[in-house]
């Protein structure tokens, strides 16, 4: 296993107890709504654009299209293009 893979299972299990113990706070002073799945949801869909906004740039840097259109256009790729940073 390579060094990011043992960082992100680092990550994500730092994650896991950092939600666990908000849970636990909030459940503790009577903040239900925290302590409910939906903070869960939102936990995770923030982490998902995170590393979207890592991932996209780069790989449309290297050339490796993201759901080509009908046409063979990418959505997006000019914003992350070399040229249009020019």
């Amino acid at each position: 296993m390579g060094e990011a893979s043992r960082k992100g299972l680092w990550l994500w299990g730092a994650l896991i107890v950092s939600r666990v113990a908000v849970i636990a706070v909030a459940h503790a002073s009577g903040a239900h709504l925290a302590a409910g799945t939906s903070a869960i949801l939102l936990t995770l869909g923030v982490n998902r654009v995170a590393q979207a906004a890592v991932v996209v740039p780069r790989a449309i840097a290297a050339g490796i299209p993201f759901a080509p259109e009908k046409d063979g256009s990418v959505f997006g790729a000019s914003w992350f293009s070399r040229a249009a940073a020019s």
